[in-house]
């Protein structure tokens, strides 16, 4: 049986605001941390969603476009 709280790590040097950003498919959670070290979860984000921000080039344009202001989301730390 697959365990799916399993998530993709993606860590992103080139950006300028983000460091790092997850997805916890069982949940629909995005997870970013961001270079500030405010970690913040974003609640029912279709993993397309993710799969998307992978591939983007700008990683923190593509969040604020698609992401910022559209979930729900909560401060972890």
């Amino acid at each position: 049986m697959e365990n799916k709280n399993t998530y993709e790590f993606v860590a992103t040097p080139e950006s300028s605001n983000i460091k790092a950003f997850s997805y916890i498919e069982y949940y629909s959670l995005l997870v970013v941390e961001f270079k500030s070290d405010h970690v913040y979860s974003y609640a029912n984000v279709p993993i397309s969603v993710f799969i998307d921000m992978k591939k983007a080039e700008s990683k923190g344009k593509y969040f604020n476009e698609k992401i910022k202001g559209k979930y729900t989301h909560s401060q972890i730390n």
